[in-house]
């Protein structure tokens, strides 16, 4: 029945605007049934058609751009391709290595192809090139920098024989919002040199940035950058280091992620650099000095003289007075993550000095240590409340790696070791995502599991040990009853039949909302993404 036969029908009368909304959620087939309604909805839908190619559509039979030049075809095409604005293309080599041989994958579209469909493609906005080997010709970057409305640039190109100077994609640089910087496909000329100081440059639009230290220098032209990521640090032999301090061009900066460090120098570049920006909300990186972790609680740390540190026990000492905010590097810090600390780095000490950030630093809104950590260095003891608790009480999340050594403990020292740990955690009534991976987890009102109750915020909640394990239906009920606000469960790894009980008893207790993840290594294996 369509529209044409029955003007008055409900399909008739389907807004535009819903239409278009309804069409971002439709996969493929469904998109091509709803083209076939009528003529109304074969003109709204049709640019959703042709609005996105993904990196495995390249290999599909039915792909409309073929692989080589066909010029009827191609003119058939020239309507079509102004619509297209996202692509996402990848060499054979590594979509081969995702589908894991699953599927054949032989149509590899060369490089003077694609530059022939970036030619045509005016009105594309999102951009993400990888290729494992050898890279493109100069014909194509001049493709790449003349379209007009591209604003997000994710380029990854390893090798290449004839680089090409990274100057000439500054024009394209300063029109994008987002670019994702990689590979050998290029070089500095003169973008790296001190700029001269009556030399004025044009700023870019860039907000977020990912590239390698090499290309810091960058960040000289983006006054509103927003988040940096450095995702490697290139300490190449016959190459001088380059400073941070060119993050100091943008004021605005929120988020940093940085990788491991190896020198001491970059210690001191570090602090000085994040001691100036006031703005700074989110701080990733690993540790690989003790004294990596010291800036950031210690307001008197000398930068100048890096090995005149602060007294560890200073701060926590219940005689010493929590630090002036403002005086602290990244005053305004509310997410720190911690990936790594490398061992051999006083790892004993560090766990420490991470405790003395959670006193000090008042506006951390998550924290996260993907490294095992002692916990008894950074929860509060029995009889030591008063000296070790935390001073973010705002915390909402949560994320933290116990030892495995707690495994072999006997069951006292488990509740010895436990009962601290819940304890605190309890008095954190901001808290909405909690994440505890741990060889082996307790659970019973022994262990003080109980005294969750007071996170009466906490939404999501993941419990992960090695060892199967079994809850009772007792310990369900309990963990419902303290978490009233719990949107999504995720024990893990559980014996067999024990994840169908859960489910079962959560259906009795009338939380049936709450989303309980399927099992650890068996179902699903992503929980930690």
């Amino acid at each position: 029945m369509t529209s044409e036969r029955h003007p008055h029908s409900v399909v008739a009368h389907v807004p535009t605007e819903l239409l278009l909304a309804i069409g971002q959620f439709l996969n493929g087939p469904s998109l091509a049934h709803c083209l076939q309604v009528c003529r109304q909805w074969h003109c709204t839908l049709q640019p959703l058609v042709w609005s996105t190619i993904s990196e495995y559509q390249w290999h599909s039979k039915s792909f409309p751009i073929q692989l080589n030049i066909n010029t009827s075809k191609d003119l058939a095409l020239s309507p079509r391709l102004p619509l297209i604005r996202q692509i996402t293309w990848e060499d054979n080599n590594l979509v081969s290595l995702k589908w894991k041989g699953s599927r054949a994958v032989s149509r590899q579209f060369t490089g003077a192809r694609l530059a022939w469909l970036l030619q045509r493609t005016l009105n594309l906005a999102s951009l993400s090139l990888r290729r494992s080997c050898d890279g493109f010709a100069p014909v194509f970057y001049r493709a790449l920098a003349d379209l007009p409305n591209l604003r997000r640039l994710h380029i990854h190109i390893p090798l290449h024989k004839a680089r090409i100077p990274i100057e000439d994609m500054f024009p394209l640089f300063s029109r994008l919002h987002e670019l994702y910087l990689a590979g050998c496909w290029y070089n500095h000329e003169k973008s790296t040199e001190p700029l001269l100081p009556n030399e004025k440059t044009t700023p870019w639009r860039l907000k977020s940035l990912r590239c390698t230290r090499l290309d810091l220098a960058l960040t000289r032209y983006c006054p509103d950058l927003t988040f940096f990521e450095m995702y490697t640090f290139d300490h190449r032999s016959g190459i001088p280091p380059v400073s941070l301090r060119f993050l100091l061009d943008c004021p605005k900066l929120e988020t940093v992620k940085l990788p491991n460090y190896t020198r001491k120098n970059d210690l001191v570049d570090m602090a000085e650099t994040f001691r100036s920006l006031k703005a700074l909300r989110s701080l990733y990186f690993n540790v690989n000095l003790r004294e990596q972790l010291v800036f950031l609680y210690a307001p008197d740390f000398l930068l100048n003289k890096p090995q005149q540190l602060i007294d560890t026990y200073s701060l926590s000492h219940p005689s010493t007075p929590v630090p002036d905010q403002e005086l602290m590097s990244a005053p305004l810090l509310e997410h720190l993550h911690v990936n790594h600390i490398t061992a051999g780095v006083d790892r004993e000490d560090s766990f420490r000095i991470l405790c003395n950030i959670l006193k000090t630093r008042v506006n951390l809104k998550s924290f996260r240590v993907s490294e095992p950590i002692n916990p008894t260095h950074i929860f509060a003891q029995p009889g030591q409340e008063a000296r070790d608790s935390w001073g973010c009480k705002s915390l909402v999340s949560l994320f933290l790696s116990l030892p495995m050594s707690i495994y072999s403990k006997t069951e006292v020292e488990r509740t010895a070791f436990w009962y601290p740990i819940y304890r605190q955690i309890g008095q954190l009534s901001k808290l909405q995502s909690l994440t505890i991976l741990c060889d082996s987890v307790q659970k019973d009102k022994g262990s003080g599991i109980q005294q969750l109750v007071g996170s009466t915020g906490l939404k999501r909640l993941v419990l992960c040990g090695s060892a199967d394990s079994e809850w009772t239906r007792e310990e369900i009920m309990d963990l419902l009853s303290a978490l009233p606000k719990l949107k999504e469960l995720q024990l893990k790894p559980l014996r067999k039949g024990n994840f169908l009980q859960i489910k079962s008893w959560l259906c009795e207790a009338g939380r049936s909302d709450i989303i309980f993840g399927k099992q650890w290594g068996r179902e699903s294996s992503d929980f930690l993404a």
